[in-house]
């Protein structure tokens, strides 16, 4: 409901403090995530039932606060020095029994710290429920964060593509004035580049890093080819507990327009599966679904409901050796030995209202030690070259026999073989749309 952090804050703190039995509360948020010398800045307070304004600071790593968002752990201090807080309301004043301090972590990096300090000791239910809670707040400041910095971009692109339109117009003015103007629209378009590169950065701090997922999947890759400096495809990573959920998603168009509607893409799903208990991939794109035609307001008609995206969703538990596949007009391909293709559903994530059911179908797949699973978006099959660059395209054939007559290869060779080989089909022929690839052997 809330985007402003501050907002966020107050609210989160303010029925925080009612429900674990606490007297005071303070919420810091970290200025910048990645930054080394990175400040933790008290945006909002509680205090005996009542909002409490006081200022904080403190640099990552300095007093027990920037101790516990550098180390990423709670800190649950029972024996409280008497110097180090009071619990304050008005004029009245009291030293805590025991102070509550937990990091808002999310995918590795720290966001804020939640303080909670009490009369009453904390109980361990109510501590483990303050620590569970942690992550879905780091994740709302993040998605905060991100709104943000994507609504500042797109009025600035307002504001320039308005001055734009009236710099051409001057055009129409005399000979002297021509070269000004140029110049001027010269400047605006070096604007709008740097406005397109910070988007780059944008998306590329929200996608999953190829060596985090190898982390995980030792044996893995991500081919990622988009056709213009932002894309409409992106990888999306989350693990949660024992599971990991990772996909290859297409959205409509590619460029600017497609990178906005992968922002749309990439917290939603965000939310979805961090937000409820383990969900199988069908359920998680039904849930897309509805949360993609709700954003886009798509069940008003017209022509908002055109927009939309094509998923191949796995969800893979390693202990158990097993995938599970939905997909939105995307397969999964698995190879051990003789390949078999899973088909996804047919219909999209969003977009033009489809009769009859719109539900997803889940696939459970046993998978053993050497086997492989793949799963791409349609820029790569789609392309055309070759020897006739207007008729033949790449084609799933083509990826099919490359996945069969190249299974010694290990993971990163057999990317650079798919690199190698597109870039040869393609030749000079223009990239018509996003590619990415994703591959993975257990």
């Amino acid at each position: 409901r809330n985007d402003e952090l501050e907002k966020l804050g107050y609210d989160i703190i303010s029925n925080l403090v009612e429900y674990v039995d606490s007297n005071q509360a303070g919420f810091f948020v970290i200025d910048e995530v990645d930054k080394k010398d990175a400040t933790l800045k008290l945006i909002s307070t509680y205090a005996y039932n009542k909002e409490n304004i006081l200022n904080g600071e403190f640099k990552v790593g300095e007093g027990v606060v920037g101790e516990a968002a550098k180390d990423q752990k709670t800190v649950h201090l029972k024996k409280v020095p008497g110097e180090y807080i009071s619990i304050v309301s008005g004029s009245v004043k009291a030293k805590p029994h025991n102070v509550l301090i937990v990091p808002l972590v999310f995918n590795k990096a720290t966001y804020g710290v939640l303080e909670l300090t009490s009369l009453d000791l904390f109980s361990p239910i109510q501590i483990e429920f303050v620590k569970n809670l942690g992550e879905k707040i780091a994740v709302a400041i993040n998605n905060i964060k991100a709104n943000n910095r994507t609504k500042m971009l797109l009025d600035d692109s307002e504001q320039m593509t308005t001055e734009l339109k009236q710099q051409t117009e001057e055009l129409l003015a005399t000979q002297d004035q021509l070269q000004t103007v140029n110049k001027e629209i010269s400047e605006v378009n070096t604007k709008i580049r740097e406005s397109i590169d910070y988007a780059h950065r944008i998306q590329e701090s929200i996608l999953p890093a190829t060596k985090n997922i190898q982390q995980i999947f030792p044996q893995s890759f991500i081919y990622y080819k988009p056709k213009d400096v932002v894309s409409g495809d992106f990888p999306w990573f989350y693990q949660k507990d024992d599971e990991v959920y990772i996909a290859v998603v297409d959205c409509t168009g590619h460029g600017v327009p497609g990178a906005l509607l992968s922002f749309i893409g990439y917290f939603l799903l965000n939310e979805i599966v961090g937000q409820r208990k383990i969900l199988k991939p069908a359920e998680v794109l039904d849930l897309l679904n509805a949360g993609v035609k709700r954003t886009l307001r798509q069940d008003e008609g017209g022509d908002k409901a055109t927009d939309g995206m094509d998923i191949a969703l796995c969800k893979i538990n390693l202990n158990q050796r097993e995938v599970q596949f939905a997909g939105a007009y995307r397969p999964l391909y698995h190879l051990n030995g003789e390949l078999k293709q899973y088909k996804g559903d047919r219909h999209p994530i969003g977009g033009i209202h489809h009769k009859g059911s719109s539900r997803f179908t889940n696939h459970s797949i046993k998978v053993k030690k050497g086997d492989s699973i793949f799963f791409f978006s349609d820029g790569l099959p789609d392309q055309f070259g070759g020897k006739n660059p207007e008729e033949d395209q790449y084609s799933p054939k083509r990826i099919q026999d490359i996945l069969l007559n190249n299974q010694r290869l290990s993971m990163p060779e057999l990317a650079g073989k798919f690199e190698k080989d597109f870039e040869g089909w393609k030749g000079d022929t223009f990239q018509y749309d996003d590619v990415l690839m994703i591959g993975i052997r257990f």
